[in-house]
């Protein structure tokens, strides 16, 4: 039925509200769940994700909403083993799933199976007990999780929509309290009602809106190598390869780029970077060569260099660019270009 949910409207415009181009943002969000509602079984082509580092800001109550209107055919999970393990017989019959406080990343094989949720045709079911069967999929999901990471998102990835909510009204009961009161008072009939109504026949179910904040989960899902290329460049970090720690300065001094990059000291600072992030299979030099080459678009040029306390010469790969093009490098691997 017609009626007033304006306080509905206005939590779903703030969990938009830290983006640029919140306005926009809200209208897909709206657009998304018309189609949800509109067309329950056809699943949409990527999923929504929700994040904060707090927790408390009614990012689960609004995905909660779509439970309710769905009831039996919806699911809220409380884990990612819940949406991409074993035995989900829970999934049969589900037009939405809403995962709760669930994060993908770090687990590759729970990524990848996510991945085939979202685009595939069928969907497999493994109850307990008994051999797997394939249903159609039918299923459109939403996460929410209180992470800063909360997936391994690929560049060039077109699955997720991520959506960085603000945390200004956090455990705030004077402001959640109407909210609530309007949800269980119509409000959520009248939101329903809307969205039944709204025209979406602009709408792309398989197009994901690009965020910042899906920029961030680019930026954090980063191999070892790459998110140290990229924290070195943000940090004036690549070049001092002889005049650094074994090499005679204090690493608290700050050494001006001059427009070499030394192969040696990157190897070096990436391997400490490795062993803090406990990655047990760090690239070869090598391997870091060829990368390296790749994003600069140049070779390096093979040098020895005198040691610093030693009488002695050490081999390094060396390679002559400016400030600009390592920021560019930077600014495309940050963005999955």
């Amino acid at each position: 039925v017609q009626g007033d949910w304006s306080l509905l409207r206005a939590h779903i415009e703030l969990m938009c509200s830290q983006e640029p181009n919140a306005a926009e943002l809200t209208e897909y969000l709206l657009d998304w769940f018309a189609f949800l509602v509109q067309h329950p079984g056809m699943p949409h082509g990527t999923i929504l994700a929700f994040t904060d580092p707090k927790g408390g800001t009614g990012k689960s109550m609004m995905l909660g909403w779509f439970k309710a209107i769905f009831g039996r055919h919806a699911w809220l999970a409380s884990s990612a083993r819940e949406v991409s393990g074993k035995f989900n017989a829970h999934l049969v019959d589900k037009v939405f799933v809403a995962a709760e406080e669930s994060v993908f990343a770090g687990d590759h094989q729970a990524a990848e199976r996510l991945k085939v949720l979202i685009d595939g045709k069928s969907v497999t079911i493994e109850p307990k007990g008994v051999d797997a069967y394939d249903i159609p999929n039918n299923i459109s999901y939403a996460i929410s999780a209180n992470m800063d990471h909360i997936a391994n998102v690929a560049k060039n990835q077109r699955r997720w929509t991520v959506i960085s909510v603000p945390t200004e009204h956090a455990e705030d009961r004077s402001y959640f309290a109407p909210l609530v009161e309007q949800v269980n008072n119509g409000g959520l009939e009248a939101m329903l009602y809307d969205l039944l109504d709204r025209d979406i026949s602009d709408f792309d179910q398989f197009f994901n809106f690009h965020t910042e904040a899906l920029n961030e989960q680019v930026n954090l899902s980063l191999d070892p190598l790459d998110r140290y290329l990229v924290d070195a460049v943000e940090a004036n970090d690549m070049n001092q390869h002889h005049e650094r720690g074994d090499f005679g300065y204090a690493d608290s001094d700050v050494v001006p780029f001059d427009g070499e990059i030394s192969l040696n000291y990157i190897y070096k600072q990436y391997k400490a970077q490795c062993r803090v992030q406990r990655v047990h299979h760090p690239l070869p030099k090598q391997a870091i060569s060829s990368r390296l080459s790749t994003y600069l678009g140049l070779l390096p040029e093979k040098t020895r260099r005198k040691h610093e306390y030693r009488d002695s010469r050490i081999r390094d790969s060396i390679w002559y660019t400016d400030l600009e093009k390592m920021e560019e490098v930077a600014v495309k691997l940050k963005r999955g270009g």
